[in-house]
């Protein structure tokens, strides 16, 4: 004979001497689980008074907590609590409590029963309507109802203040804002768009209410994006973001100006330029390729402060040389180059 696990449990439990005494474990098992529940039932309706004194609390994350007076006359065996969208509308069973003096719920939404907003919870400032009846040891429920009550699930987060972008730095946009007030937010979500009216894609969430600041990393020079932030409870509801702001990378150093050759011979070529008028050029690389299929090779890089350079050569040449002026800031971001070219004598 094959024993059911929770049998066999309740074997060990009560100190049984043999897995053979069944009826013992099987009262054992009755004991710990309690009195089966009740069936109830609407008809024939049991003979109760109306339950009062009932009251709901409105500004809970998706959530709606009950409270009643118990009822003190009768064989009440609990109370059915119910729900509707509206005053006068239909109302659906949500919940029971099992003992007279079990008279507090708290609604979150986990049932059938159709919700203000959708989804499988409460949502978000929504308003819902309540009533609580009382059912007998039979499970009988009584008509009598308590006056129908109304409260609202807090509302979504607020919209974020004080945003702010720090741009023009190399390569990143920082972001900072001030935390919302509401103690039931979570975090945040950052929107972006290359755009003021484009689409705006979440790039990032934040955790924590306090956690105002992110940074954009990792974008081009002179790239340009509007970001949005917006709160988000605990519960996943995300509030109205804040009105577009738009950030900017620091872009690469303007090419250098008048690029020229002052002279040139078989052995040096002399070049000059005008001085870039950024701030934070750092200095110019000078890059020299000769003729059309030669490589490219990097001759020099001098500071800011120089509008010249005298080209070296290694040995007498002759030909085509082709000369690129890059400037180059402390960041690192490099100019497009401007070119010069310039044709050498030939060497007997």
């Amino acid at each position: 004979m094959r024993v059911p696990a929770a049998l066999l449990a309740a074997v060990l439990a009560c100190g049984c001497e043999t897995v053979l005494d069944v009826e013992a474990a099987r009262r054992a098992l009755e004991r710990a689980q309690g009195p089966p529940p009740l069936l109830l039932r609407e008809e024939p309706a049991a003979e109760l008074a109306t339950t009062e004194g009932i009251r709901a609390v409105s500004g809970e994350l998706r959530a709606v907590p009950l409270k009643w007076d118990p009822l003190l006359t009768g064989d009440v065996g609990g109370y059915v609590v119910e729900r509707a969208l509206r005053e006068k509308a239909d109302f659906q069973r949500i919940g029971t409590t099992h003992d007279r003096f079990e008279t507090s719920f708290v609604d979150r939404g986990a049932d059938l029963a159709p919700k203000a907003l959708p989804g499988t919870d409460l949502g978000d400032g929504a308003t819902y309507f309540y009533r609580v009846r009382a059912f007998d040891l039979e499970g009988r429920i009584a008509r009598a109802a308590t006056p129908v009550v109304s409260a609202t699930t807090a509302p979504p987060p607020a919209r974020p203040e004080g945003l702010r972008t720090y741009d023009h730095q190399t390569g990143r946009i920082a972001l900072t804002w001030r935390a919302v007030a509401d103690p039931t937010v979570a975090g945040y979500v950052v929107y972006r768009s290359p755009s003021l009216r484009g689409r705006y894609e979440p790039v990032a969430r934040i955790e924590g209410r306090h956690a105002t600041t992110w940074v954009d990393r990792g974008l081009a020079p002179l790239r340009v994006f509007y970001y949005k932030v917006a709160a988000v409870n605990a519960a996943g509801g995300e509030g109205m973001p804040t009105r577009a702001l738009r950030g900017v990378t620091r872009p690469e150093p303007l090419p250098p100006a008048s690029l020229r050759v002052v002279s040139a011979t078989p052995t040096a070529v002399m070049l000059a330029w005008e001085r870039n008028v950024e701030p934070n050029v750092a200095g110019y690389r000078i890059v020299r390729r000769r003729g059309d299929d030669g490589g490219e090779e990097t001759v020099a890089e001098v500071p800011a402060d120089r509008t010249s350079f005298e080209d070296r050569l290694p040995e007498e040449t002759g030909g085509r040389l082709v000369y690129r002026l890059s400037a180059f800031d402390r960041d690192g971001l490099v100019s497009q180059p401007q070119s010069v070219e310039v044709t050498l004598p030939g060497v007997p």
